[in-house]
């Protein structure tokens, strides 16, 4: 499996898990605004926005998938089970966190994909077009 594959399994199935957790709405704005979050202000400071935010699921949802795809690649190393995003990117070093946020912008491209995806299969299909005259 390619790492383009790999990202995109991730995405589509994180956003599958976020939908069946009843948190669409709130994982549509998180989702989609988290790769120009992390363009804005860097990776570290997007992940901590995201913690600050009100949907606490919504946010640890997302920071587990990136945790777990940045891993999955071998950018970062397990050290501890289940230790947050946010610890882990305070220790790592410059060449690390630069590997990790461009894979992050990479699959977050992937996460906006498949949200947008996810709502237009969501969308009714019987609107009908307005009659323009």
């Amino acid at each position: 499996m390619t790492l383009e594959h790999r990202r995109m399994h991730r995405a589509f199935t994180t956003v599958e898990e976020a939908v069946a957790a009843a948190q669409s709405k709130a994982w549509k704005t998180a989702a989609m605004s988290f790769g120009s979050e992390v363009q804005r202000c860097g990776l570290l400071q997007a992940v901590a926005f995201l913690h600050r935010g009100q949907d606490k699921g919504v946010a640890l949802r997302l920071t587990e998938c990136v945790r777990d795809h940045l891993i999955q690649v071998r950018i970062l190393e397990l050290r501890e089970p289940r230790k947050p995003l946010l610890t882990i990117l305070r220790s790592v070093s410059t060449d690390e966190y630069m590997m990790a946020t461009r894979e992050v912008l990479a699959l977050s491209l992937w996460l906006r994909r498949a949200t947008q995806a996810q709502d237009a299969a969501e969308a009714p299909t019987d609107a009908q077009p307005a009659d323009v005259n």
